[in-house]
């Protein structure tokens, strides 16, 4: 008996198409609110509470690319930059609105974290966690709310095999951020191609970039099949990544491509909301029908019949055999349990004075108790 899968990031719109050959056509939400009005909260000195852009990009080293995104910052907004240009002073062209975050090693920085100036000083690198390859910054949102945000670039150099160093400082910083309970997200250009993340093929060292973002139990946030690269001889591909973890909490919102560059790589953005209120996505499975579920996917097997129904060794086959299977019924689980919105509402910090009152106040409460007993 087929039952519906419980991971929201293979849930389906229910109007999705479906191609001739049987298979669906990727759909993205259409009942996840875009662009969704911040909820914003009372805010103490000092905290960060902001629904912000993330963006990313590989500068491929050029001014006139670095000059142009940069100076496209707006107040609030956060870059993770892959070979962004430097010279000896470190990271130019930054506004005076931002604050550049890079390693200072003999070697020249390939990644960079541009933050908010208002966020940049409550936040610092984790110098465990970072290297010319790898920027990773801790950002204290307010006093109990901490993110980190990393970029990495992944060379290719001819070889299928990931640089162990950059291997372990992402498998540590994972570690680091499950300890702590931290959300984490990761801004990377993977130089390699899998059907994960929806490329065309998938070649050996996608394979093992695969394997690590399962060991490190890594989420891919990319959306759809646009290339995130596309060069001026006519190859595209997809090799731009968003990671993130588990502590996100399905906070990435509305990830894009864009359509226009100045360089090989397509600017990425999403929207993330910090310090405010949350926003998750649920399933109410205790109110479903069942019966009604099953005879959804049905109709929709009938409707849409799959050519390539025998199981065989070959990988790919299995893989879309696979797909085809959880399309169906999360197209069928989204007519009869759609998907809900629920926000949970930041608490208000207590100020100094008010936790001074309620400490004198618990005393006095306490000694009143006593003397009555």
């Amino acid at each position: 008996m087929l039952q519906p899968t419980l991971n929201k990031h293979f849930a389906t719109s229910s109007n999705a198409t479906f191609s001739s050959q049987g298979n669906p056509v990727p759909i993205e939400f259409k009942n996840r609110p875009d662009n969704q009005k911040s909820h914003r909260r009372i805010r103490n000195k000092g905290e960060f509470d902001h629904r912000t852009v993330i963006k990313q990009i590989n500068l491929q080293k050029k001014q006139t690319a670095c000059k142009t995104y940069y100076k496209e910052l707006k107040q609030y907004d956060i870059l993770l930059a892959q070979e962004p240009y430097t010279n000896k002073k470190g990271l130019p062209f930054v506004p005076s609105t931002h604050t550049g975050f890079i390693t200072h090693k003999e070697l020249t920085p390939r990644t960079a974290v541009i933050l908010p100036k208002e966020l940049g000083k409550k936040s610092f690198i984790l110098g465990s966690f970072t290297c010319r390859d790898m920027t990773s910054v801790k950002c204290n949102i307010n006093k109990k709310e901490s993110i980190i945000l990393s970029s990495i670039y992944m060379a290719y150099n001819n070889n299928p095999e990931i640089d162990p160093i950059i291997v372990k400082k992402l498998m540590d910083l994972t570690k680091y951020a499950e300890l702590h309970k931290i959300p984490l997200y990761i801004a990377t250009d993977s130089n390699d191609h899998h059907q994960l993340w929806n490329s065309k093929n998938t070649n050996t060292r996608g394979s093992r970039v695969a394997e690590l973002i399962t060991l490190t139990s890594l989420h891919v946030e990319n959306k759809g099949n646009k290339p995130t690269f596309q060069n001026t001889r006519g190859f595209s591909s997809i090799i731009d990544l968003t990671l993130t973890n588990i502590h996100t909490k399905g906070c990435v919102d509305d990830w894009k491509v864009g359509n226009h560059s100045l360089s090989d790589h397509k600017l990425i953005s999403f929207n993330i909301n910090i310090g405010g209120n949350k926003v998750s996505y649920y399933r109410n499975y205790k109110a479903v029908n069942w019966d009604a579920y099953h005879e959804e996917i049905k109709n929709l097997l009938k409707e849409n019949p799959y050519v390539k129904k025998d199981a065989t060794s070959d990988c790919q086959i299995i893989d879309k055999n696979i797909e085809f299977i959880t399309k169906i019924m999360n197209l069928a689980l989204d007519k009869v349990c759609p998907i809900s919105k629920v926000t949970h509402k930041s608490k208000i910090p207590w100020s100094e004075e008010a936790s001074t009152q309620k400490k004198e106040l618990l005393k006095t409460k306490k000694v009143a108790i006593k003397k009555q007993i």
